[in-house]
């Protein structure tokens, strides 16, 4: 692994928060424990801002790849610090270089693959739009009407209003119980249900039923995914 001087400068830094300041050099590398070859250092945890924004530094070990995945109740962005490699969106192959910023929409597919070097980039997660909305109506002319304007004022806030309740059923999805961390952390160490529940003291029924709880507020179809999922928004540690 060689690191480069920015990826130095940058661990030589810190995050500084309102109430808080983070020396980012005695945070440890996580271990992705869904993709080989993938580390990353949590800067802004998605539980330290009730899910809705995180940032990490991630690396990339020469030849190892994110492999295709999904994230379908938020954006991303992957701004490149060091390293070449490529980016794969949908069907789109985007060069992964340093200077160049990529924006992930949600629901999109897209996979980062590292060349013959290590690959550092910041991934920047945002899930939160509940303070506005941003609404883009088209018609056939571009010129400026007042009528029109002074409609739109009085319509926007009842579509605002109407958008609300769907985006916070979507917000809540991600935040877990402390429950559900005990359980999730578990799994990741890899116990059945049955064990567990006698690690918990609770029936095994209930486990599955935080289980199922976690699966769906992660958008995870499985155990392994929702384990992988709570490691990328920061709600659990590896190792």
């Amino acid at each position: 692994m060689v690191t480069s001087e920015i990826v130095r400068k940058i661990e030589k830094g810190k995050v500084v928060c309102l109430d808080k300041e983070q020396e980012i050099g005695i945070l440890q590398w996580n271990a992705h424990p869904a993709f080989k070859g993938v580390f990353f250092k949590h800067l802004i945890k998605a539980e330290s801002t009730n899910s809705k924004f995180s940032c990490s530094l991630v690396r990339i070990d020469a030849g190892y790849e994110i492999s295709e995945h999904i994230h379908e109740d938020r954006w991303e962005l992957h701004e490149i610090i060091s390293g070449i490699g490529k980016g794969i969106l949908k069907d789109k192959e985007i060069q992964y270089a340093p200077h160049i910023s990529v924006v992930i929409p949600e629901g999109i597919k897209h996979k980062v693959i590292a060349d013959k070097e290590d690959l550092y980039l910041m991934s920047n997660r945002l899930t939160n739009f509940s303070n506005g909305t941003l609404f883009s109506i088209a018609g056939e002319s571009i010129e400026h009407n007042k009528r029109t304007e002074a409609i739109f004022q009085h319509i926007v806030p009842h579509f605002h209003q109407a958008f609300i309740p769907a985006i916070s059923e979507k917000q809540k999805k991600g935040i877990l119980s402390q429950r559900e961390k005990e359980v999730i952390n578990w799994v990741k160490e890899g116990k059945t249900s049955w064990e567990i529940s006698k690690i918990l003291n609770i029936s095994e029924r209930t486990v599955n039923f935080h289980l199922s709880n976690i699966m769906q507020k992660l958008d995870a179809v499985n155990r392994t995914q929702a384990v992988a999922v709570a490691f990328e928004q920061g709600l659990i540690n590896i190792g």
